[in-house]
């Protein structure tokens, strides 16, 4: 089913777990939305919202060149905004819920891994296409070096790339 959710929830039947995975704060009006959604709860059912807890983090040691170009690209995306981390607590509260369990997931991941990989190019890509404004021209230099494939330098053919990432979330219970 594919909906557009700032027109309101689609017809649901009677779920036990509603799932907002990193999505929720795209929506116009997301207290307006839970509170269509615990409308549409089976009994005892609940919903799970997840957002980022700050962005990955791929460099081995921050002190490599590697390392303070990541930095420098974290500062850009925060001054852009991008680090905004939202707390669902109180807007869950407004919508009617009893928060059930509120966690944070720490992902750490070392070792040679063409999924951290992977992921590194996405996160760079991001940085290199959407803060070309905000970055220095040498910057943007080693970030073209770093996501291309044909590049000796580039993220694509490094053993060394770790994952350090975190994930918020929240269960939480229409109230009684």
């Amino acid at each position: 089913m594919v909906a557009d959710l700032d027109d309101g929830l689609p017809p649901l039947d009677s779920p036990d777990v509603i799932w907002a995975a990193m999505s929720l704060h795209h929506v116009a009006d997301p207290a307006a939305l839970l509170r269509q959604a615990a409308a549409a709860l089976a009994p005892d059912g609940v919903v799970a919202i997840v957002e980022m807890a700050g962005l990955p983090r791929f460099a081995p040691d921050a002190d490599t060149a590697l390392g303070t170009l990541e930095a420098r690209c974290h500062a850009a995306a925060s001054g852009a905004g991008w680090e905004a981390i939202v707390d669902w607590t109180d807007t869950l509260g407004a919508a009617g819920y009893d928060v059930l369990h509120r966690d944070t997931i720490h992902v750490a991941r070392t070792g040679p891994s063409e999924s951290v990989a992977r992921y590194a190019v996405h996160w760079f890509s991001q940085f290199r296409h959407r803060l070309a404004d905000d970055l220095s021209g040498s910057d943007l230099a080693s970030l073209d070096c770093l996501i291309s494939p044909a590049d000796p330098a580039s993220l694509h053919k490094r053993a060394d790339l770790t994952l350090r990432a975190g994930r918020l979330l929240w269960v939480a219970r229409p109230a009684a």
